[in-house]
């Protein structure tokens, strides 16, 4: 985005009181809006019980569930929560971060990979694979309720305001009991911990 600040302002000689103000009027604006983070955070957390979102099909994604949206700065993204869905309103380059836990509950038979990845959608398309998203872990089953933890970030241009992004987890063989996992507080003054939070924030209309 280019600045609305004019460096001819003042000028030398004359200056008006109506162009100095302007001036600052401009420069206010584009500092207040620097200071305001554009950012959105949601997740799949419960404090009191434990929360398996179970992969019921092998090779075939399965679209992730967030039952909580923790904050929304911005006015930007609109969070989707019946579809697990966010939907971006602004174009321009965004910073996203997500973490999760993955759990295997069957032991043995050999093992077994659970993918994670992104797709977006624009207004007028369809789904489509974020490319360089996925992230593969190959969980071998040599105890039962394996558990693993991972975080992914990466920056993406979003071009076309109404875009939509979410994300989808698989197995390549879902009778080994593999999908996302919520844990709750084990003890006091151990708080739960969030199946997956996914983070994004908007960092630039143009690098």
């Amino acid at each position: 985005m280019s600045s609305n600040i004019d460096t001819a302002i003042p000028p030398f000689g004359n200056p008006t009181t109506a162009g100095v103000r302007n001036n600052f009027s401009a420069a206010k604006e584009e500092i207040e809006s620097l200071q305001t983070a554009k950012v959105i955070r949601i997740q799949h957390f419960n404090d009191s019980l434990k929360v398996f979102q179970q992969i019921t099909a092998s090779n075939t994604p399965q679209v992730i569930d967030f039952n909580s949206q923790l904050f929304n700065n911005g006015g930007i993204y609109t969070f989707d929560e019946a579809n697990n869905e966010i939907e971006f309103s602004e174009s321009g380059w965004y910073s996203a971060s997500i973490s999760f836990h993955v759990e295997r509950q069957a032991a043995g038979g050999g093992a077994a990979d659970f993918y994670i990845h992104s797709e977006l959608k624009e207004p007028s398309g369809d789904w489509t694979d974020f490319p360089g998203s996925s992230r593969i872990i190959t969980m071998d089953g040599a105890s039962a309720n394996q558990k693993d933890f991972h975080t992914i970030a990466f920056i993406s241009q979003i071009v076309t305001p109404g875009t939509r992004i979410r994300w989808q987890q698989m197995t390549t063989d879902h009778t080994k009991t593999i999908g996302i996992c919520t844990y709750p507080s084990p003890m006091a003054h151990v708080p739960s911990a969030a199946g997956i939070s996914f983070s994004v924030q908007k960092i630039s209309e143009e690098l």
